[in-house]
């Protein structure tokens, strides 16, 4: 018996130190792992749950209402305290949107490098592996086609680049769409649309795995990698320096020079196959 009440007197005078502990041991982690718009839900339910907490004991002790305002102000003091501490050692990280701005990357040989005028200064090359497409001027531009599909719209603007796509899957259901360098899903999935540098825009799947990527390397240049699909035309999937349709590489490389009046640039599809 008298071992009870003495637990009974601990848990009564040591249950907010506790509860502290407690708090620190779930913020530490909440504040490294969360974003700061779920760790501010995480830290408002923990901190509700508290709160619940502390009326329950003070009722139970019959406690005055200094005592439980006090404790009231010292839960919402840690929590205020916690998120503002967070959000300076581990602040948000800026989401980056708008054009994609020109890098410093050199530009890859393509087949466009023994072009007939070469690219000139006021160009726009687009790289899909080997291949080469040059835009004259600013465009827009549709470089490929995939199939009957256009794969993507390019266009060069003051600010940088701007992209404009649809993704398909092999039903020919658009999965995916980017407007401006906007990411929107059209179809649930797990693709995401994320932007790891200013120069890059890239969708992936939740393993990481991309679908596609578009990279801004130079005022003059950028490169495309993904993998694409319109109606009965087989995976497309371009890599840095290749291309392969239905899994069979293409060897012969190309280069197509267009401009806005011009519908598309290269075309892959099963008649690109050697």
């Amino acid at each position: 018996m008298r071992t009870r009440l003495k637990f009974e007197a601990w848990k009564t005078h040591h249950w907010l130190p506790c509860a502290a502990v407690a708090w620190l041991i779930f913020a530490a982690p909440a504040s490294l792992m969360l974003p700061p718009s779920l760790r501010l839900l995480a830290f408002s339910l923990l901190t509700g749950a508290l709160l619940i907490a502390a009326i329950y004991e003070w009722n139970k002790k019959d406690a005055r209402r200094l005592s439980l305002i006090g404790s009231f102000a010292l839960i919402w003091l840690a929590g205020g305290a916690t998120l503002y501490l967070a959000d300076r050692l581990v602040p948000q990280k800026e989401e980056i949107s708008g054009a994609l701005t020109a890098g410093s990357a050199k530009t890859p040989l393509t087949a466009c490098a023994s072009a007939n005028p070469p690219p000139s200064r006021t160009d726009l090359l687009m790289i899909f592996g080997g291949d080469g497409v040059i835009g004259r001027g600013n465009g827009p531009f549709v470089p490929v086609r995939i199939g009957t599909c256009p794969a993507l719209r390019i266009t060069r603007t003051p600010a940088g680049v701007m992209v404009n796509a649809f993704g398909f899957d092999s039903d020919d259901n658009v999965v995916y769409r980017i407007k401006e360098n906007q990411f929107g899903q059209v179809i649930g999935g797990f693709l995401k649309g994320h932007r790891p540098d200013r120069s890059t825009l890239v969708v992936s799947d939740d393993r990481g795995v991309e679908t596609l990527s578009i990279r801004y390397l130079n005022e003059n240049t950028v490169q495309v990698r993904g993998t694409f699909r319109c109606g009965n035309t087989k995976p497309v999937r371009i890599s840095t320096d290749s291309i392969a349709i239905a899994g069979i590489p293409v060897k012969k490389r190309q280069c197509a020079i267009l401009d806005t009046k011009t519908a598309h640039g290269l075309e892959y599809s099963a008649s690109r196959i050697n």
